[in-house]
């Protein structure tokens, strides 16, 4: 428990990296609509940036909890909450967004168009080149394609996984991409 006291902000952090980047994923979305090689690959750069920077910070946060000597208090299950903690917020959006054809508002399915939205908009935004060309909207009623909901919660999953091997990594201290020294 210790350990996530200790990265507070850290989790702050992360959390913060998750909007940023999804609105700034969504914002090049907006402007590559039309010309689809871009599209696709402004999301693959905006995904790839966005697993860099989260696992930077956590290895920074891993190799900070071994130069103090406390290697033996971080095991993966203690690193694996530390990085869901701040995943909560998409996973329960996503979620909802998945289960959102189960139940209606003003008689119609359009809570799980909204949650969909919400989670888009805010939590993997970087995401939205690469599932509207591989899971486009249905032509004939406009709709979101019935698998982009899951496709949008499984999002999450290269960052929580990005993020838990970068602190694995930066506690073990074993570097695999050479990161310039941390200035803060």
């Amino acid at each position: 428990m210790s350990l996530i006291k200790n990265n507070v902000k850290l989790m702050l952090k992360a959390f913060a990296y998750q909007i940023v980047f999804s609105l700034f994923g969504n914002m090049l979305a907006m402007g590559t609509v039309s010309h689809y090689v871009l599209f696709l690959l402004g999301s693959v750069m905006i995904i790839c940036l966005t697993l860099y920077l989260t696992y930077r910070n956590f290895w920074n946060a891993g190799a900070k909890e071994a130069s103090g000597g406390n290697k033996h208090g971080a095991n993966f299950f203690s690193v694996l909450l530390l990085v869901l903690i701040p995943a909560i917020p998409s996973i329960v959006v996503g979620a909802v967004s998945c289960t959102g054809s189960l139940y209606y508002i003003d008689g119609s399915y359009t809570s799980r168009f909204v949650f969909l939205q919400l989670q888009r908009l805010f939590f993997t935004g970087e995401y939205v080149g690469i599932f509207q060309t591989l899971l486009p909207p249905d032509a004939v009623t406009g709709y979101a394609n019935p698998y982009q909901p899951l496709a949008f919660l499984l999002a999450v999953i290269p960052q929580i996984c990005a993020s838990v091997f970068g602190y694995m990594m930066g506690l073990h201290e074993k570097v695999i991409i050479k990161l310039p020294k941390d200035v803060g």
